[in-house]
């Protein structure tokens, strides 16, 4: 059994996965302690153990990947959601792209776009994969044995809820 006290802002999210699995693979049971905040990675990393603890002043973050890009942090679902909203706007206006948008377009490559559905789609494969097999692993109902189907459908869908900016706003 590991207990772990866990404060952080967040981070990078291949590091927090890699410190989980490191601990899985030496220890049978990991608590996470979170005595004020755990953002962004630290929440990935608590829905990695079996146990999180909390107080009244705790707190968790949304696991939305944070991309740096001319020495800005924004958010990687903000960013595919702002594309989303801009390709909408383009298709009402038949086809016209406002020229307002065209610098910070032509700042933006392919690869750093597929690099923010990568970034958001590792964090929620992540806490997917790790809800159902540590969190979910006892989980009953009416005294029975959750189905592993269910266990994947909620794990789904509690992750793709964290990952979602414009539900969080942070």
């Amino acid at each position: 059994r590991l207990t772990v006290i866990l404060e952080t802002p967040g981070g990078f999210g291949e590091v927090g996965r890699d410190i989980v699995e490191m601990m899985h693979d030496r220890l049978g049971h990991i608590t996470f302690v979170v005595p004020g905040m755990a953002k962004s990675t630290g929440t990935i990393m608590c829905l990695g153990g079996h146990e999180i603890l909390m107080g009244p002043g705790s707190a968790l973050g949304p696991i939305d990947a944070q991309l740096q890009q001319d020495g800005k942090r924004f958010s990687a679902d903000a960013l595919l959601e702002g594309l989303e909203s801009l390709k909408a706007e383009v298709a009402k206006n038949g086809g016209q792209l406002n020229p307002t948008y065209i610098p910070m377009l032509q700042r933006l490559s392919p690869g750093e776009i597929q690099n923010a559905r990568n970034a958001l789609e590792f964090a929620r494969a992540t806490v997917r994969d790790w809800l159902t097999k540590y969190k979910f692993a006892n989980w009953e109902k009416d005294g029975a044995p959750v189905s592993p189907e269910k266990k994947l459908e909620k794990a789904t869908e509690i992750a793709a809820e964290l990952s979602k900016q414009s539900r969080w706003f942070s």
